[in-house]
């Protein structure tokens, strides 16, 4: 399998009941252990998002704004449920939306590999990744059920750009879809 799978910032901030909660998170959750635990990558990649240590412009009054958030250290970790798989994988960490930047840059050379990406949240940090990845030359695969947000609106608004890119950049497809055989 050539396949590359990123996990984007599953991070217990998005947790149910915590600050940024995503309503279905527990399915989302469940949808990435389905895939850490079916396939074979090239590789697999959890992101962080973490407050850059000298934030310019307007992500020194995001840091400020989210501070409370940024200072409790258990909220910038991987969720329980997808931590024994972290600690099999790569954890990058990054201080901007798009993980684009933090992810090795062999990737971004021939042979590319197609990126599954999932994760939290659609509109800011996933949206953010996959328009890095476009840009790169990279083939998409947006894992519908594997990414949230906040609000569903915000997840359908996303789904939607993402779809724009297709066929030749990105391709929508479930958890289930892409797991079974062809």
């Amino acid at each position: 399998m050539n396949d590359v799978l990123l996990i984007i910032d599953m991070q217990n901030a998005y947790k149910t009941g915590q600050p940024w909660g995503c309503p279905n998170i527990h399915s989302v959750i469940s949808n990435i252990q389905k895939l850490l635990s079916s396939r074979t990558y090239r590789a697999v990649y959890f992101t962080r998002h973490l407050p850059g240590t000298s934030p310019a412009g307007t992500w020194k009054q995001y840091n400020e704004h989210y501070d409370q958030i940024n200072d409790t250290p258990e909220l910038s970790e991987i969720v329980t449920e997808l931590k024994p798989f972290a600690k099999m994988h790569s954890v990058l960490d990054k201080s901007s939306y798009s993980a684009v930047p933090a992810l090795p840059q062999e990737l971004f050379t021939e042979p590319m590999p197609r990126i599954a990406v999932t994760g939290v949240v659609a509109q800011c940090c996933v949206l953010s990744t996959v328009l890095g990845l476009v840009d790169r030359g990279i083939e998409i695969l947006y894992l519908k059920d594997a990414v949230t947000a906040q609000h569903p609106n915000l997840v359908q608004m996303t789904e939607t750009i993402v779809d724009s890119f297709s066929p030749i950049h990105t391709k929508i497809i479930s958890t289930d879809k892409y797991l079974s055989p062809d």
